[in-house]
Parts: C-alpha cells; structure tokens; sequence
C-alpha cells in the first residue's frame, strides 16, 4: 500500500474539497498557488480542518494556515497521519504513579 492510500484524506481529496470550496473545478488549482490569494479565507479554511478531522486526519489550523497551498496542506497531512495502533499507555497500570514516592505518608503536625 502506498503512503498516500494510507492517509486520511489523500492529496486528490484534498485538491477536490478545497476547489468546492472556491467554486473552481480542481484542475484550476496550482499545486503551489497561494489558497489565500485564490479565495480561501479562516473560515473556509476551518470548515476544511473539521472536515479533514472528521475523515480521521490529525490536523491543526494554523498548520495548514502557515503552509497556504495544497502541496503544503499535502505535506502537513502527511506528518500529521496518525499512528497505526493504540496509543501507548502514560503510566503502569500497576504500581504508584510517576513521581511517586514509596515512604510514609506526611503527618499533620
């Protein structure tokens, strides 16, 4: 499986969902032109941040805000795959907590 079949939302899905909300076909959009300058606004750009995350992308706002294009929104996507597999556990399941010593409790006194 290639890396592209693996992402949540694929570079092709990318280049579709930001054209529909340009109203321009997707073959109207440079893979470095500045979404900015095409029409994309904040607002847009949210709707496509939830839309991706709903779809199971990992992706933040001002990620794809600083990287205005859709090579840039490829390449964020792209580090923002989530790993396969549950996420490692924060502590032991059994034993005190990190941090925590193994003496006496402290008096009140």
């Amino acid at each position: 499986m290639s890396p592209a079949e693996q992402l949540p939302v694929d570079p092709r899905t990318v280049r579709a969902d930001v054209a529909e909300l340009l109203f321009v076909t997707p073959d109207e959009l440079g893979a470095d032109d500045n979404l900015f300058d095409a029409g994309l606004d904040s607002v847009a750009l949210l709707t496509l941040v939830e839309q991706w995350r709903e779809k199971g992308a990992d992706v933040a706002f001002v990620d794809l805000a600083e990287n205005p294009t859709l090579a840039g929104f490829d390449r964020v996507l792209t580090a923002a795959r989530p790993a396969s597999g549950p996420p490692a556990p924060t502590q032991s399941p059994s034993g005190p907590p990190p941090g925590a010593s193994g003496g006496s409790e402290p008096s009140d006194g």
